[in-house]
């Protein structure tokens, strides 16, 4: 039972760690600061692969606290966890920096198609849809219709 306490408390840590990350990533996308959103994405990536290490792992655990246990196959670790109130409240711990980081990770998503969204918009601008024309003088008009702009080469 303390071993999986143990998972759990270091699960915690490590969905903390997550968040942070995810909390100074979102302020480097707000600041655009390109540098800094790489280095935390590697950060988050290192976090990510050792949550899932430990959560394997504490599964693995308890399939064997229940095989050693005699306990039903189809257990699940939330009925095995309602059993005991330190183990229920370090699994809710769990779920609530779950829906934390979930909350964060959808604004962080919505802040970055801004983003996207802004840079085509002046991708965009940039490239109007109405190509202009260059003739032999390097003189450019967008259409006929419209007023020309000549520059002289």
């Amino acid at each position: 039972m303390d071993t999986i306490v143990e998972f759990l408390r270091n699960e915690e840590r490590l969905l903390n760690q997550i968040k942070s990350i995810l909390s100074e990533y979102e302020k480097a996308a707000f600041s655009k600061d390109l540098s800094l959103m790489s280095v935390l994405l590697a950060d988050l990536e290192k976090a990510i692969s050792e949550f899932e290490a430990v959560e394997n792992q504490r599964k693995s655990v308890f399939e064997r606290i229940k095989s050693d246990l005699n306990l039903p196959v189809e257990l699940t670790f939330y009925n095995y966890a309602s059993s005991n109130d330190e183990l229920m409240k370090d699994l809710f711990a769990i779920v609530k920096l779950m829906n934390e980081i979930s909350l964060l990770t959808d604004r962080l998503k919505n802040i970055l198609d801004f983003n996207l969204s802004y840079i085509n918009t002046l991708i965009a601008t940039l490239n109007p849809p109405e190509k202009p024309t260059y003739d032999k003088r390097a003189n450019v008009y967008k259409s006929a219709t419209k007023r020309n702009l000549e520059l002289q080469g």
